[in-house]
Formats: C-alpha cells, structure tokens, sequence
C-alpha cells in the first residue's frame, strides 16, 4: 500500500505536469499572449527568435526533469546521478534565462503592483521549491534518496 507521501509526490508529479503541458500549449497556441510576444519580438529582429528558443529549451529541459520526480514516487533509479546533475543545472540555467514573457509580465506587474508581482513570486517558489528539492536529491544524493522511508 502507497504510503502518504507517495500519494502526495503522485499528485505534485501530476500537477507539475499539467502545469508544463499548459506552458507548452501556451507558447504554440497562436491565440495566446506568449505566442503572440513571440511574434512580435521576432518581427523587431530575426535573431531575437533565440529567445524563444531558450523557452523551448527550457520546456524541453524541464519535460526531462520530470523523470526523477516520477522515480521518486516509487525510489527508482533511472540513468546516472552525473546526467541528472548536468539536467540540474540546465534547469537552473534555463529557469532564469528561458522565461523572457513570464519576466516581463513580472516586470509589468511590479511596476503597477509591487505586492502582487511579490506574492506572484512567492508563489511561484512556493510550487517549484519541491521540484528543485527532489532533482537535487535524486542527482546528488542518491543513496539517501533511493532508500524507502
């Protein structure tokens, strides 16, 4: 029988990933506002296309990042700690640099309202925090981690 916090890693792994299906719809749907920033930048310059790029990247980085919050319901171990290491720190990298809409919107927020672009930034570590946790435990401390509690 699941125990409690299998049951809560399967609803966190579910809901992350719905929450990167949505992302990736929004930025291929040509009815959103992301694709539609997307548009528009490329149509200043064809070479600020690499910003949307570095979005892809990042879905296609953070789809990957999946694997070890999907093992880490059933402490599985899948490839080697280096290649989720070498995802991590993509993941890092790509979560600063490949979200040029979301930062913008953040921007545009802030400046009209501080206390809500804070709590939007609140929030948002507040439901990415055990993702990065759980990676950084998969790729660098694995033993503890493949260990069931």
């Amino acid at each position: 029988m699941a125990s409690k916090k299998d049951w809560i890693l399967k609803f966190y792994f579910f809901f992350i990933l719905v929450l990167l299906i949505r992302k990736t719809k929004a930025l291929f749907s040509p009815n959103s506002e992301e694709h539609l920033y997307f548009e528009i930048l490329s149509a200043f310059h064809p070479l600020l296309i690499f910003t949307f790029l570095l979005k892809v990247i990042q879905l296609v980085v953070n789809f990957f990042n999946c694997i070890p919050l999907y093992c880490a319901i059933d402490h599985k171990k899948f490839l080697t700690p280096v290649v989720w290491r070498i995802l991590f720190c993509f993941k890092l990298v790509f979560d600063i640099f490949g979200q040029p809409y979301e930062m913008k919107e953040l921007s545009a927020l802030y400046h009209g309202e501080p206390k809500t672009a804070l709590l939007a930034m609140a929030i948002g570590v507040f439901i990415y925090l055990p993702w990065y946790l759980i990676i950084f435990q998969y790729a660098f401390k694995e033993k503890i981690f493949l260990a069931k509690s």
